[in-house]
């Protein structure tokens, strides 16, 4: 892939992330492993990733035979000298790690699989301090109350606290 690429992607992601942060009201020095277990949602890389694969698997069982017929050539027999072969080249050289043999790429729990690659480094103390706070983030956006103990100011330093915990 080509590194100016690999900038741009990364650059994407970074701005991703920001975005995410500030959408959330959380500080800009928020830890990265936060953000999907906040949002439920897989990084934007990894996100990208699995749309590329699922697009590639739609195509190999299109109705079309066309469709269906070039998809299957390009990845069974094409290889990197297509587009669709390119891309599961690409995806299986980017996700190494991940240990994904063909038959997983294709199968129903694709996406279960690259949640659980997107999580795999998280345990279970940061996945509490995430869920505390979406919880304080209710909080403080009025979505949850609890009795008059915590001011807004506190419920925002638990915030910042909880963020830059490593």
């Amino acid at each position: 892939m080509n590194v100016g690429i690999c900038s741009e992607l990364g650059d994407l992601c970074t701005a991703w992330r920001k975005g995410i942060r500030r959408v959330w009201g959380i500080p800009p020095d928020t830890h990265c492993y936060i953000i999907p277990l906040l949002c439920k949602c897989l990084p934007v890389f990894d996100e990208m990733c699995r749309r590329s694969v699922n697009f590639m698997r739609s195509c190999m069982v299109h109705n079309t035979n066309v469709v269906r017929s070039v998809a299957n050539y390009d990845i069974l027999f094409g290889r990197c000298e297509s587009p669709v072969g390119l891309l599961v080249a690409m995806f299986c050289t980017v996700c190494v790690d991940l240990m994904l043999f063909f038959s997983d790429i294709l199968s129903e729990e694709f996406d279960a699989l690259i949640w659980k690659h997107a999580t795999k480094d998280i345990c279970d103390e940061q996945e509490q301090s995430a869920s505390l706070l979406k919880e304080c983030i209710l909080l403080r956006d009025s979505v949850l109350t609890l009795p008059e103990i915590f001011t807004v100011t506190d419920i925002e330093r638990i915030i910042s606290e909880v963020c830059s915990v490593s």
